[in-house]
């Protein structure tokens, strides 16, 4: 399946930054993992998470991180998986608020000069 975030704004971040990710699932507690955000954009992002359980596309998600010590918190979709042994690779399509993103740009543009 071919799928590419056709956004104008990706950071690829050269360390992952970690974050957290669950399924967002109202009905019952479900297992947090530890992820890894590779690259992140206003409307997605391509994480990797060591787990035992695939989800498969149109699983919904919550995903939270920091970046520059405030806080982001998420709601979105699987749009495709991908297994490299015990981990595995996830595109994301985020559900996003105007203020979620342009405070997600600041952010990075922050962090992109800061590591200049």
């Amino acid at each position: 399946m071919y799928y590419k975030r056709n956004e104008p704004f990706r950071y690829t971040f050269g360390t992952p930054t970690v974050g957290t990710i669950q399924k967002a699932e109202l009905e019952e507690e479900t297992q947090t993992y530890e992820a890894k955000i590779l690259d992140l954009s206003q409307h997605g992002a391509k994480i990797e998470v060591a787990q035992d359980e695939k989800w498969d596309n149109g699983t919904p998600i919550l995903i939270r991180f920091s970046i520059l010590e405030e806080e982001f918190v998420a709601n979105g979709i699987v749009k495709w998986h991908k297994q490299l042994g015990s981990t595995h690779l996830y595109g994301l399509d985020l559900e996003t608020s105007e203020e979620w993103r342009k405070s997600l740009i600041n952010n990075l543009k922050q962090l992109a000069k800061d590591n200049l």
